[in-house]
């Protein structure tokens, strides 16, 4: 006997299609064949009550953004066809058939969209099936969880290391204590949440120092990834599937908002593709900091927000503020109102940007993002120049110095 406990977002993960929908299936079919009990703390039901409704649109903004993305290649891939070949190769009659090509592909992801959110929709029906299943043990939050939680938010120990993670905590407290009390040894906790779980190191992940006593004591065992916890019981995924489990999990590495942090645990943030932003540091293709150097001098100095030319943005489906994050240090940046058309760092590495936004009567206009030039503080009046003399002065402050006013 297998006892199994899910945190929250792995059973989102088995909804979403993260993980392969044959997991699901397996859950349920091991479940009827007595092989695996599931555990699911009230904590975790009352997270999917608030959280399921979310899902569906979460996975149909990435497919917006999808196509979004797709028709404007499309439409580049078309133009630059026929401005490279239509004279010696091809005839009009030639593009529209490329064109028609690309519309049929477009038709064909917008026409399986219902059939998408019908597979979501019973993929819903089976996760609440198994919550209220005869062989599934429901596990209250008892006090001694609770207090269990608190203490290790009194002493900045992991899930608590970036911020108030209460629920993850208790949830994994909730398994640990119920394992313990019941003599249960060998229990499976599964949670993708390695932001607060896991300690990150060389691009591995593993549960954290602060967390493994607890996981240890009761001989437990902890999975980022449900497929690799399924195929500890039993071969379901090949290992090419599990390799593209983890390749996804690390291109859709989950991040949360920054302002909803009493509700992260249903305010996760999907970030677009990166996209190309303007930095003034970069002249002529080449980069040059600190003061203006001259044509022959071969010497050139690389910042670091030189090297930034791209940007992710995202938006919180349950508050509604903008993010963005940073390519440089991978910093989340929530991005209020009063930010815009203001010189901003990013909290992470100090990068600045500026997020220029415009306004259309037409078409309700837009947003600019740019890297300013690195400016420097004069050290002769405090202000910000983006250049200075090679005493660190403005030109003011350099005048001043000169004529010793």
């Amino acid at each position: 006997m297998y006892y199994i406990c899910l945190d929250t977002n792995a059973w989102i993960y088995l909804v979403n299609g993260m993980e392969p929908v044959k997991l699901l299936h397996f859950i349920e079919d091991q479940v009827e064949l007595g092989t695996i009990t599931l555990l699911v703390p009230e904590l975790t039901v009352s997270e999917w009550n608030e959280n399921k409704g979310n899902i569906k649109q979460a996975v149909f903004k990435e497919l917006n953004a999808a196509m979004d993305n797709f028709e404007r290649i499309t439409k580049a891939i078309s133009r630059r066809t026929a401005d490279a070949f239509e004279f010696l190769f091809t005839s009009k009659d030639d593009h529209r058939l490329e064109e028609k090509y690309f519309d049929n592909i477009s038709n064909d992801i917008k026409a399986n969209r219902a059939k998408l959110e019908d597979a979501i929709g019973q993929n819903i029906i089976s996760v609440e099936k198994l919550f209220e299943h005869k062989s599934t043990i429901r596990l209250p939050t008892t006090a001694e969880s609770k207090m269990q939680a608190a203490d290790l938010a009194l002493q900045k120990k992991a899930p608590f290391l970036k911020k108030n993670s209460f629920a993850d905590a208790t949830i994994l407290m909730v398994f640990c204590n119920y394992l313990r009390e019941s003599g249960i040894d060998g229990g499976i906790f599964i949670s993708y949440n390695s932001e607060d779980y896991c300690l990150k190191e060389n691009k591995s992940k593993s549960l954290h120092p602060h967390l493994a006593p607890f996981i240890d004591d009761v001989q437990a065992k902890f999975y980022i990834y449900t497929g690799e916890a399924m195929n500890s019981i039993e071969q379901v995924l090949t290992e090419q599937e599990l390799s593209r489990i983890r390749e996804i999990q690390e291109e859709w590495e989950e991040h949360y908002c920054e302002v909803c942090t009493e509700n992260r645990r249903y305010s996760s943030l999907y970030f677009s593709e990166p996209f190309d932003i303007d930095n003034e540091n970069n002249i002529g293709g080449s980069v040059v900091t600190g003061n203006e150097l001259s044509l022959n001098d071969a010497k050139r100095v690389v910042a670091e927000e030189s090297l930034v030319t791209s940007i992710q943005t995202a938006q919180c489906s349950y508050c509604g503020v903008d993010h963005f994050l940073c390519q440089k240090c991978g910093s989340v940046n929530a991005l209020w109102d009063d930010m815009y058309n203001e010189r901003i760092e990013c909290e992470g590495c100090g990068i600045p940007y500026i997020f220029e936004q415009s306004y259309d009567y037409h078409d309700g206009g837009g947003v600019e993002i740019r890297i300013p030039k690195d400016l420097k503080l004069c050290q002769g009046c405090n202000d910000e120049f983006e250049e200075l003399s090679d005493s660190g002065l403005c030109v003011e402050c350099e005048e001043e110095y000169a004529t010793g006013d």
